[in-house]
């Protein structure tokens, strides 16, 4: 899988200079965004087949600062799969490969009405998507 780039903009800065911490919280959904793209299971697509991937839990842990015009690489890995949810990993580094950030999210998947979906099942060319994929 190919890293996500992002560029901290000036507005996602505070009064100290740096990005703001919940900056990264946005970036995570960002990186999320494109790791789906890149597995061929853009959002549109999936919101097209009446699938929704909320969040239901996230976890953040800040290793370092990033500032005005820093280069952010963000690595996503799958590293938890189940028939109705799924865990992301994602670890943040300067481009001079500074780690300054780890993270977590679960998510789920439902149908448009809020029941959820089984992957296994409903949606087995996904499942093996992001198994082929999954790390330990």
């Amino acid at each position: 899988m190919k890293d996500y780039l992002h560029q901290v903009q000036y507005y996602e800065t505070d009064g100290m200079r740096i990005a703001h911490h919940s900056n990264y919280i946005r970036w995570m959904e960002e990186a999320r965004i494109d790791f789906f793209q890149q597995i061929g299971w853009a959002y549109d697509r999936l919101e097209d087949t009446g699938v929704f991937c909320p969040i239901v839990s996230v976890e953040a842990r800040y290793l370092g600062m990033t500032k005005f015009s820093d280069w952010v690489k963000i690595q996503v890995r799958c590293t938890k799969l189940s028939s109705v949810r799924i865990t992301l990993d994602y670890e943040m580094r300067t481009v001079t490969d500074e780690l300054v950030f780890r993270g977590r999210t679960e998510n789920t998947f439902l149908r448009q009405d809020r029941t959820f979906i089984r992957l296994k099942s409903d949606l087995p060319e996904l499942y093996q998507a992001l198994e082929a994929i999954l790390v330990d």
